[in-house]
């Protein structure tokens, strides 16, 4: 079996949870509606009143704004819509199944891992891309693409997907060969750790947002979650899969 019809399958089993789904999705607007609020009444509109600032400097705040908001809301993602379905699926022999038919263990976990990736992608470019293009177009007149800084613009829509992809894949090769709820701690865990990291960081001024090294930064954690899976590959076998399910 190709990954595409399991990753067409998980993917209903996610939205077959209806009051799951609405959960999530109140969770993204208020924390998009709070990070919108915090962004301008404490951050934008104190700059803009002190008369200060030029187009270049509030259009990289607002980034830091974009690039927030990318982070936490794909975030959410993995600690409210990773655990049920894949218990489900545990619990009801699915995975079992499907490792019964050609398919095989890394192409389940990856499709898996796909499905999951999916939801928190499309939230996590399309609120920011709303927000900063409201942002620029209210306080700068023009649009947000086209007065930024490349790197910023790398980091929000290309570091954070492939960071919290990594984080799928290491998540679901928990969840897999262990118990899943493994897999929702190490979730819960990474976003408001990293986050934290990273907001403090660029709100001390630490490092900056419009440079290669914010970038990487990303890039190197999304590796470090890869590399955990990579150096644990061999507990990922159907097996161990089996018997976790079983357990």
């Amino acid at each position: 079996m190709r990954m595409g019809p399991i990753i067409n399958a998980s993917l209903r089993s996610i939205f077959q949870f209806k009051s799951l789904i609405i959960v999530y999705l109140g969770i993204v607007l208020i924390c998009a509606l709070a990070i919108g609020l915090i962004g301008s009444k404490l951050i934008i509109e104190p700059i803009m009143s002190n008369g200060l600032i030029n187009k270049s400097s509030l259009s990289y705040y607002i980034g830091i704004i974009g690039y927030s908001t990318a982070f936490i809301l794909t975030g959410i993602n993995y600690c409210v819509l990773f655990s049920v379905p894949l218990t489900r699926d545990k619990v009801n022999k699915v995975i079992e199944s499907l490792l019964a038919t050609a398919s095989s263990v890394k192409e389940v976990w990856v499709a898996k891992s796909v499905a999951l990736f999916i939801p928190g992608l499309l939230i996590g470019v399309f609120i920011p891309y709303l927000l900063t293009e409201y942002f620029s177009l209210t306080y700068l007149s023009s649009s947000f693409f086209a007065s930024t800084n490349i790197w910023i613009l790398l980091s929000t829509y290309l570091a954070v997907p492939v960071m919290f992809f990594c984080l799928s894949l290491l998540i679901h090769f928990v969840g897999l060969v262990g118990n899943v709820e493994n897999g929702i701690v190490i979730a819960s865990i990474f976003l408001p750790s990293i986050s934290a990291l990273f907001i403090n960081l660029l709100a001390r001024n630490v490092i900056s947002l419009d440079t290669p090294l914010f970038f990487l930064g990303n890039i190197a954690i999304a590796l470090i979650l890869y590399l955990i899976c990579m150096a644990n590959r061999s507990k990922l076998n159907k097996e161990d899969i089996v018997l976790s399910c079983q357990s």
